[in-house]
């Protein structure tokens, strides 16, 4: 099922969009959810994260604070699969919109012509990026990561520490899922655990020792010793791969 979300401050014009996406949607299962103010969609990510496959968006909204590109950013860093189409009556949008990771930038007099071209560049995105998903639960909500952006993970006390590349140790993503159910859920061409309380990514790995491995960004991540051939045999394998 295509799960949508559509926010616009403009009834009339949510409740178009929302039938467009129905009419282009009409023989794929689909769920449409609808909201009208960009305060409400905000109050929805923090009780239950994002858990839709496409957002699509109107930029100007009344709280000046809170426009569509900042809600973008808040989209993504719940749900960094989460593919955006901004959706708005301002062609000076165009330029600003860079700021944030979107699939396309539609003027709402080309809705009609352009939504479906929108809709089918997200869902071959989607198709492709699927593999390289990680659905999680934090605190109750879904949160969604792609894979490739993990660095590493790292098990403190009772919780999973997920390290993304471009954030702060402090800025990590904690979930109580242990981390050998979070290693059953990650591409193993990609992820190895080098020690019970850590899953690296081969791929961010620059310096590869006996007892410790070196990622990109200068983490350090320790291999222990009942974890050496298979963390060297990995790495030697992805390396095989790649080369």
């Amino acid at each position: 099922m295509l799960r949508i979300a559509i926010a616009d401050d403009n009834k009339t014009h949510l409740s178009f969009l929302g039938q467009c996406i129905a009419d282009i949607l009409k023989d794929e299962a689909q769920r449409i959810t609808q909201f009208c103010d960009s305060v409400e969609l905000l109050s929805f990510i923090e009780k239950n994260g994002f858990p839709f496959d496409i957002a699509i968006l109107d930029i100007d909204f009344p709280d000046k604070n809170i426009n569509g590109i900042e809600l973008a950013k808040k989209i993504h860093t719940v749900s960094s699969g989460c593919q955006i189409i901004f959706c708005s009556g301002y062609l000076n949008y165009a330029t600003e919109i860079y700021d944030a990771e979107h699939v396309y930038f539609i003027l709402k007099t080309d809705i009609k012509k352009k939504l479906p071209q929108a809709v089918e560049r997200a869902r071959k995105i989607l198709s492709r990026e699927k593999r390289d998903l990680l659905h999680i639960s934090v605190k109750g909500k879904e949160i969604v990561i792609k894979q490739s952006d993990i660095m590493y993970i790292e098990r403190e006390k009772r919780v999973s520490k997920i390290h993304l590349k471009g954030r702060s140790k402090e800025d990590a993503i904690c979930s109580y899922e242990p981390i050998e159910e979070l290693l059953t859920k990650l591409n193993p061409t990609y992820f190895v655990q080098c020690h019970k309380s850590y899953i690296a990514n081969l791929s961010e790995i620059s310096v590869l020792q006996k007892a410790t491995l070196t990622l990109r960004n200068g983490d350090i991540v320790s291999i222990s010793r009942s974890h050496i051939q298979s963390t060297h045999d990995a790495f030697m394998r992805y390396v095989g791969k790649n080369l």
